[in-house]
């Protein structure tokens, strides 16, 4: 059977859930690695307009949304899988209603953008004065592990480029999927800080 029409056993997807509620955040990879090839397939169906990576986004954000409503999960109402699938649909639904697709962005402010860079380059300090909001973003994105500072930059020096996620993969040893679900969580994360801070940072947010 294939991987893209294989049904995960009952009692796996029930082990999944429970290290889902438990909290353990190493289940994001094996609930993609279970979930996202047929996911992607049924999904191809409906939207063929789309390319590879706009599906890896898809199942990044559905993983993302997942792990922050883990607590909502009733398996008296469906299985784990049923519930990845809704929320996927409902991204590429997103993406499908906004033509992002067609019109790109970094998802995030210009100012993440070229401190995440600066930041990754190891540059100490910009050669223009900042702002207040712009010294407390740039303490902020210094302040992040190593891994997610790679990640971010990363994503920032792509530029658009969709293999960004697949190279890092390879220096980090995990997939592109989960380094995509990653960079949702880090900019969301720079964004609550600067909220603390008093910032809005501007660029979109989901």
């Amino acid at each position: 059977m294939s991987a893209t029409t294989q049904t995960i056993p009952d009692p796996v997807q029930s082990a999944l859930a429970d290290r889902l509620q438990r909290n353990d955040e190493t289940v994001l990879r094996d609930i993609l690695q279970a979930f996202g090839p047929a996911t992607e397939a049924r999904l191809r169906k409906h939207y063929p307009f789309f390319q590879h990576h706009d599906f890896e986004d898809i199942l990044a954000e559905a993983l993302y949304q997942l792990w922050k409503d883990r607590h909502k999960f009733d398996a008296g109402r469906g299985s784990l899988s049923n519930w990845f699938l809704v929320l996927a649909k409902s991204k590429a639904e997103d993406i499908r209603k906004s033509k992002r697709f067609k019109a790109r962005d970094l998802e995030c402010s210009a100012d993440v953008a070229g401190f995440a860079v600066s930041v990754d380059d190891g540059e100490e300090e910009p050669a223009t004065p900042l702002s207040a909001e712009q010294q407390d973003l740039l303490g902020i994105l210094r302040e992040l592990p190593d891994e997610e500072r790679r990640i971010i930059g990363a994503y920032a020096n792509a530029d658009g480029t969709e293999a960004w996620a697949a190279n890092l993969a390879i220096e980090l040893g995990m997939s592109s999927g989960l380094i995509r679900v990653k960079r949702l969580r880090i900019e969301k994360k720079i964004r609550r800080e600067m909220q603390k801070r008093g910032h809005i940072l501007t660029g979109s947010s989901r």
